[in-house]
C-alpha cells in the first residue's frame, strides 16, 4: 500500500515554493515536464520536456493565454538538435529547421515564402521547392547533385501536375534534357544532349492523356552525325526510316507498320557498298 502511494506521488504534478512552476515525475521518479500554469490552466512561459533517459526533449514557450510563442527547440534522445520552430500567438512563422541526429541540417520551411529545403546526411542540399495545403508538390523545383550541382529544374501547376519547360544536367552543369509538360503529360518537343552540349536527340510528344511519340524524330552521334530518322504515329515507329554509320554512310533503309518491321530493309557497309537486304512481313523476317 504505501509503496503503490509513493508511486502515486511521482506521478502528479509537484508544487514548488512559487506555487506557479510545477514538475512532473515518472513513476521511477523520471522529470518528465517542468512548467508553469496560469489561473485557468493554461500553459504559461517557459516549459521544459524530457526523455525517459532524462535527456531534454523540447524548450518551449507559451503567452499568458496559453499560445505558443517565440523558439522552440526539439533535441533527439542522443541531445543533438532535432528541431528550431517559431511562434507568434499560436502561429507557426519564419524558418523552420530540423536536423539529422548526426547534428547535421536536414530540411528548412520558410513559413514567410512557403518554401521547402532538404538536405543529405551530410548537409548537402539536395532539393528545394514548395507544397500546397495538401502537401503536393508546386512551382518550381529544384534538384542538386552531392557537389550541390543544379541536376534538374521541375515546374509543377496549383494542382500538382507537371508543368512548362523541365530541364536535366549532367554533373558538370551541362545541359542534358529539354522536356516540356501540360497537365502531367509529355508534350511539344523534346531535346537530348550530349554531356559535350551536341545534341542527342530530338523530337516530339502529342500531349494526349497517354503520351505518345509522333512526328520525326532524329538522333545523333556525339560528333553532330545523324544517327537515325524517322517518324512516329501514335508512338509507333512507321514508314520509312533511316540509319547512318558515325562516318555519315548510310547504314540501313528501314521500313515500319504500327511499329513492326516490314518491307525491304537494305543495309550498307561503312564504305557505301551494299552488304545484305532483308524483308519482314509484321515484324517477322521472311526467308527467301
Amino acid at each position: 500500500m504505501k509503496k503503490t502511494i509513493l508511486l502515486t506521488l511521482f506521478s502528479i504534478f509537484v508544487f514548488c515554493s512559487n506555487a506557479q512552476e510545477q514538475k512532473k515525475y515518472d513513476a521511477n521518479g523520471n522529470l518528465q515536464v517542468v512548467g508553469q500554469f496560469n489561473e485557468k490552466g493554461d500553459k504559461i512561459g517557459n516549459w521544459k520536456f524530457y526523455y525517459k533517459n532524462r535527456q531534454l526533449s523540447t524548450l518551449a514557450n507559451f503567452n499568458t493565454v496559453g499560445e505558443p510563442i517565440g523558439e522552440w527547440k526539439d533535441y533527439h534522445e542522443n541531445g543533438k538538435l532535432s528541431l528550431i520552430r517559431k511562434y507568434k500567438n499560436g502561429i507557426e512563422i519564419g524558418e523552420w529547421k530540423w536536423y539529422y541526429e548526426n547534428g547535421n541540417l536536414w530540411k528548412i520551411k520558410s513559413y514567410t515564402s512557403g518554401e521547402w529545403k532538404f538536405h543529405n546526411q551530410k548537409g548537402k542540399l539536395t532539393s528545394s521547392g514548395y507544397y500546397s495545403k495538401n502537401e503536393k508538390a508546386i512551382g518550381e523545383w529544384k534538384f542538386y547533385y552531392n557537389n550541390e550541382q543544379l541536376k534538374e529544374l521541375k515546374i509543377y501547376d496549383a494542382l500538382g501536375f507537371k508543368t512548362g519547360e523541365w530541364k536535366s544536367y549532367y554533373e558538370s552543369g551541362q545541359l542534358s534534357l529539354i522536356a516540356k509538360y501540360k497537365k502531367g503529360n509529355e508534350t511539344g518537343e523534346w531535346k537530348w544532349y550530349f554531356e559535350n552540349g551536341k545534341i542527342k536527340e530530338v523530337g516530339s510528344y502529342n500531349g494526349g492523356f497517354i503520351a505518345k511519340k509522333t512526328g520525326l524524330w532524329k538522333s545523333y552521334f556525339d560528333n553532330e552525325q545523324l544517327y537515325s530518322s524517322g517518324n512516329y504515329d501514335n508512338g509507333l515507329a512507321n514508314g520509312k526510316w533511316e540509319y547512318f554509320h558515325s562516318n555519315g554512310q548510310l547504314l540501313v533503309i528501314a521500313m515500319f507498320e504500327k511499329g513492326k518491321r516490314f518491307g525491304e530493309w537494305i543495309f550498307y557497309h561503312e564504305n557505301g557498298e551494299l552488304n545484305q537486304i532483308e524483308k519482314y512481313k509484321d515484324g517477322i523476317a521472311i526467308k527467301e
